[in-house]
């Protein structure tokens, strides 16, 4: 039987990001929430795609968009120099992180209690959500803007990419850098595989597929 796509309407402008939620152990399933260059990101329920609400205070375009594990706050990176915390119950703002340039990645932490962002500074900023008005840790080390960052599955890596064309591996306990790994083209998206077991990036017209624990490409479409 052929499977006809759910479409999901709304957005006026690109969508350039989107992220689904764990299973929440509820009835309530789980939930996808998409950056957009209206400004305009929003949540939506994972099994059907039906709009539940669109978070309302970016001045710019939204790069990216990351929701955390309990499926309760949403961080959203934007054009307006800003990362956004939300709750993703309510859709009030909870805090907002400014930045000297354009944030192009946000995302949290596997237990929820950090963000990490990169930026077109060409720094990485990891924001305590205990501590929201302390200053982030800053890692520098790229060379060009970063356009994704994640953390790995433990929590104790952050990997990112971006314009200088290298996936990096940083350990979080010391901020220092593990691998930087030099690819074709800059790196526009990141993300690991639910066992944990493959990270994959887009580089330019190729999709890899890494070993994501040694770090080593197993695959390589074009």
């Amino acid at each position: 039987m052929k499977k006809i796509p759910l479409i999901c309407s709304g957005h006026s402008r690109p969508v350039v990001d989107l992220a689904y939620s764990p299973m929440i152990e509820s009835e309530d399933g789980f939930f996808i929430v998409s950056a957009c260059l209206d400004g305009k990101p929003m949540i939506r329920r994972g099994e059907t795609g039906d709009w539940i609400g669109t978070f309302i205070g970016h001045k710019g375009a939204v790069w990216s968009a990351h929701i955390n594990h309990t499926a309760s706050q949403v961080v959203t990176g934007s054009a307006d120099y800003t990362a956004k915390l939300w709750d993703a119950v309510s859709g009030k703002e909870l805090h907002s992180f400014t930045h000297t340039k354009i944030v192009k990645t946000a995302h949290f932490s596997p237990d929820g209690k950090k963000i990490i962002t990169g930026a077109m500074d060409k720094q990485l900023r990891i924001y305590d959500l205990e501590k929201m008005d302390a200053d982030p840790q800053v890692i520098d080390g790229h060379t060009q803007p970063v356009k994704h960052a994640i953390y790995s599955k433990d929590g104790t890596l952050i990997i990112s990419g971006g314009g200088d064309a290298a996936l990096k591996v940083w350990d979080t306990r010391t901020l220092t850098e593990v691998k930087s790994i030099p690819v074709k083209s800059e790196i526009k998206s990141i993300e690991i595989s639910l066992d944990n077991k493959h990270i994959t990036t887009a580089v330019g017209k190729e999709v890899l597929f890494w070993d994501a624990q040694k770090f080593e490409i197993v695959k390589t479409y074009s």
